[in-house]
């Protein structure tokens, strides 16, 4: 067993200059793949061809970020029953990603890497980190049914396309993360409006201050608001629909900024009372700051009483 650079006769058939422009032409294949999972089919496939090895296969951090994580085995190329999962726990893969180093083994004799040979049939191995700087994305396994196969020649063009690849794979990686998140955060907004769409209640929202940001129709109906009151403050505009205790209950929470659940209340509607339940809510940042409030109000029949819980 060896790691790093190799040194020894070739026993790659193709000359130094066939093997370069191999790597020039798979480097060109790589940068057309759009994906994470084009790009690990690419490089599994063209270092199997170009190789002549009989077994080939990326193995992929499961979660890159942690400092120990199994991988989970993306894309292979040949007959052979391989593991759909590496340990983390496992010599070899601690040993690679420590030092981010290639590991070759020549011959089954060497039982300190023998699990790089992935099969029984397999005679020599080479295993190749795929990183970006200190960023650990996986391991490509090559193997072969004969002896001493990964000499210099099959050792440099590997050692170059990983390199190449680990690149390519890493962007691809950042790309698919920030296309995830994306969708994420249309959904969640697809969500929030189809909740503040459902409520059959009124809905106001407003900025720190308590000057009015939004209000939904229901509110427009029952409360008369109009886009004149947006930026007016929102105490103006309830103390002339509600009672003093209520409005008291409402600048508290705003003043502690805290929660109020549970306000029982109510406000005319065509000359009539109408009871509700108001619940009042901090909208906060993405640090936890708080940007504004939204008052939810709850419709329902009875008498009228306040009552709440800061």
């Amino acid at each position: 067993m060896k790691t790093g650079r190799l040194s020894g006769k070739s026993t790659m058939q193709p000359s130094e200059q066939k093997a370069l422009d191999e790597l020039v032409r798979a480097g060109s294949l790589l940068s057309r793949g759009s994906s994470l999972k084009s790009l690990t089919s690419i490089l599994v496939e063209q270092a199997i061809d170009i190789t002549e090895s009989d077994l080939a296969c990326l193995y992929l951090y499961s979660t890159p970020e942690k400092s120990h994580s199994d991988l989970d085995l993306r894309h292979q190329r040949g007959a052979f029953s391989v593991p759909d999962r590496l340990p983390a726990g496992s010599e070899l893969i601690e040993f690679i990603r420590e030092c981010d180093e290639t590991v070759v083994v020549h011959d089954t004799q060497d039982t300190v890497f023998g699990e790089a040979l992935l099969h029984p049939a397999m005679q020599s191995g080479i295993v190749l980190p795929i990183s970006m700087q200190r960023f650990k994305l996986g391991l490509l396994f090559l193997c072969s049914k004969q002896r001493n196969f990964f000499g210099r020649s099959r050792f440099r063009f590997l050692d170059s396309l990983a390199n190449l690849a680990g690149g390519m794979l890493y962007s691809a990686r950042v790309h698919g993360d920030v296309q995830s998140n994306l969708r994420r955060v249309k959904a969640l907004e697809r969500s929030r409006e189809s909740i503040v769409s459902s409520l059959s209640g009124p809905l106001i929202t407003t900025d720190r201050r308590e000057r009015i940001t939004y209000f939904n129709e229901r509110a427009g109906d029952r409360l008369g608001l109009a886009d004149d009151h947006l930026g007016k403050k929102l105490g103006g505009v309830l103390a002339k629909l509600v009672d003093d205790e209520l409005m008291e209950l409402i600048e508290q929470a705003a003043d502690r900024e805290q929660s109020l659940a549970g306000v029982h209340g109510a406000y005319k509607v065509l000359g009539r009372p109408l009871n509700f339940t108001l619940n009042v809510t901090p909208l906060r940042e993405k640090k936890g700051q708080i940007s504004g409030w939204a008052y939810f109000f709850f419709e329902k029949a009875g008498g009228s009483s306040v009552e709440a819980q800061l």
